[in-house]
């Protein structure tokens, strides 16, 4: 008994030694501390996979390739462009996704760093002692397009990214590709185009650096604000300070040094530019008219004042040309006609100069009328007084 005992178990030593020799494939560099440690494998020598299976159920494989090394879990095919693929179903404990969790010192264990969760819409993932996940990320459940949230410290979601493409912040139903409720958005720092800034438009192709860009600036002293600005290779002119709001409360168009509550360094138009243009030379016009208390208009230089009447040498246009001149032309000399006013408009500054050279010249000429009246009048005076004394001789 004892004889066939001993040749049973020495067959089936043999069985057993004969089957690990028949899978060479096989490579178990043991467990007992050997020397490098990089010496402790378990794994295969053939180019095929390497499938765990528990339950006659593929739960992990380890692909083989020359030239890719991913894993799949709950899938024995996984994408090849990706280094973890995890595969679960609606029901399969794999939905629940990646969790990972931290044990205290003390023995409770809370969320981890990083908790992915496909099972629950809840936010709130803390410890069994208090604790709270520092970073939960998972969609709303059942929905084979689901949102993606993000949220710390057991509050509702503080990111959301919508299954339509809409971020919202602070807010779990954004109306926007981004929303931000109940909260600021504040941009700093500088950025090799400049300061902090916000662009807009253009693509890969056309404007690649934007269309527009909107940039607080604080590179020279004296110009800090807020600049509007073209970018280089954008549609049109590219430049800077199209509309310059200062630190200051002033706004420049044209300029980042506005000097006055609205500074233009260029042409202004008030009006409707579909029917109004803004003639050469002028640098404000106004369509329809302005309506002031008051109109102030500054003098160049002395030289255009009506002064220059009353010089010395200064000459008069005797009155009897200024009739036939009047008589022919139907307006005074020097003034622009009605024609010449509707298609030139009325300069103010001009206009008062003209009216006062005008006035200056009357004045001149009723001092000579009146220089010539009063020599009449002493001739009349003398001469009366000589028929007087004539009478009284005859007498």
């Amino acid at each position: 008994m004892k004889t066939l005992l001993f040749t049973l178990m020495l067959v089936s030593a043999l069985v057993i030694t004969t089957g690990i020799q028949a899978q060479t494939p096989w490579y178990i560099g043991g467990n007992t501390g050997v020397s490098p440690q990089s010496a402790n494998k378990v794994g295969t020598t053939n180019a095929f996979d390497l499938n765990v299976i528990t339950g006659n159920k593929v739960r992990m494989t380890f692909k083989h390739s020359p030239t890719l090394s991913n894993i799949g879990i709950g899938t024995a095919t996984p994408l090849t462009n990706y280094g973890v693929h995890i595969l679960g179903g609606i029901g399969d404990p794999l939905a629940q996704g990646l969790y990972i969790q931290r044990a205290d010192a003390g023995g409770s264990n809370q969320d981890g760093a990083l908790s992915i969760d496909f099972s629950t819409s809840s936010f709130s993932g803390g410890g069994t002692t208090g604790g709270s996940c520092n970073f939960i990320l998972h969609p709303t459940p059942n929905s084979l397009i689901p949102d993606m949230a993000f949220s710390t410290n057991n509050v509702s979601p503080q990111l959301i990214i919508k299954n339509n493409g809409y971020v919202g912040v602070g807010t779990s139903n954004p109306l926007a590709k981004f929303h931000v409720d109940n909260g600021a958005i504040r941009i700093t720092g500088p950025n090799p185009s400049g300061g902090p800034m916000i662009l807009f438009g253009g693509s890969s192709t056309v404007a690649s650096g934007g269309e527009w860009g909107i940039e607080y600036t604080t590179a020279t002293p004296g110009h800090d604000g807020l600049n509007f600005w073209k970018p280089f290779g954008s549609t049109g002119t590219s430049g800077n300070s199209f509309l310059f709001l200062h630190n200051d409360g002033m706004v420049g168009v044209n300029t980042d040094n506005p000097t006055a509550q609205l500074t233009v360094n260029g042409n202004m138009l008030i009006g409707d530019p579909s029917t109004t243009t803004l003639p050469a030379g002028y640098k404000l016009y106004v369509e329809t008219g302005i309506l002031t208390e008051k109109v102030k208009v500054a003098v160049k230089n002395s030289s255009n004042w009506a002064d220059y009447v009353f010089a010395p040498g200064y000459k008069l246009m005797p009155l009897k040309e200024v009739k036939k001149y009047v008589e022919t032309n139907k307006h005074l000399p020097d003034v622009p006609s009605a024609k010449e006013m509707e298609n030139n408009g009325l300069d103010l500054g001009s206009m008062a100069a003209l009216q006062m050279q005008k006035i200056e010249e009357l004045t001149l000429q009723l001092i000579q009328i009146n220089e010539r009246l009063e020599t009449v009048e002493k001739e009349n005076a003398a001469l009366k007084t000589t028929i007087d004394s004539s009478k009284k001789q005859k007498k």
